[in-house]
């Protein structure tokens, strides 16, 4: 084999790890933890933003405070997960040893996703055939943003939890845009909704996991 060709290959094998990577990354549950947390971080962000007094300092520091909050998160959460997969992922399968899924679980997954897009289309229709005169777009676009997002990830996934927490995510969304609560509470809500469902979610996809992947010392015994 050439140089060129040795490059070619290895360049073709790091694309596949990197599409079975995406593939598989919410399999054990650790990034929907770490977007759990992440989400939590922001809502306790914004909750802090909506209760502090209009033209006071504590406000002044929320309003200026957004981008360092949101990088810390980011990098707090994304810090978590790899934490979590070295110590949990890695020693069970490795860093990739899944297989790739049957045709019949590809086409299941795909209805997955196609009833939760549809869903969620169905209720950004009726929102938007129905507008109340007084409503928040924020939460709602965010909610559907989300839901979006998430059912992309239920494909590539066939994670049914994935698949519901698209849903409620949009659902949450909306149901607070029409709440008609302060701009600060409702993300506060929204996010600290989609952090605890995430937290959930990701937990019981991790117990799932390590149940079926025992450390090999723990199944040899």
């Amino acid at each position: 084999m050439t140089d060129q060709n040795l490059e070619n290959a290895n360049a073709h094998d790091i694309k596949r790890i990197e599409r079975r990577t995406v593939r598989y990354g919410f399999e054990d549950g650790i990034l929907e933890i770490a977007l759990g947390v992440f989400a939590v971080i922001l809502g306790l962000f914004f909750l802090g933003s909506g209760l502090a007094p209009e033209k006071s300092t504590a406000r002044f520091i929320f309003d200026v405070g957004f981008l360092p909050v949101f990088l810390a998160g980011y990098w707090a959460a994304r810090k978590l997960a790899q934490s979590l997969k070295q110590h949990l992922t890695y020693p069970r399968t490795g860093y990739l040893a899944y297989k790739r899924p049957e045709k019949a679980k590809r086409i299941k997954r795909a209805l997955l996703a196609g009833i939760s897009a549809g869903l969620i289309a169905a209720l950004a229709t009726a929102l938007f055939t129905s507008l109340p005169s007084r409503f928040d777009w924020v939460p709602a676009f965010t909610g559907l943003i989300f839901g979006v997002t998430l059912v992309v990830r239920s494909l590539r996934t066939g994670l049914v939890r994935v698949a519901i927490a698209a849903v409620l995510t949009a659902a949450a969304g909306v149901g607070l845009s029409l709440a008609g609560w302060a701009p600060g509470l409702e993300l506060a809500a929204f996010y600290g909704a989609v952090g605890v469902m995430a937290l959930i979610s990701g937990l019981l996809g991790l117990r799932a996991y390590l149940r079926r992947n025992p450390l090999p010392e723990e199944g040899s015994r």
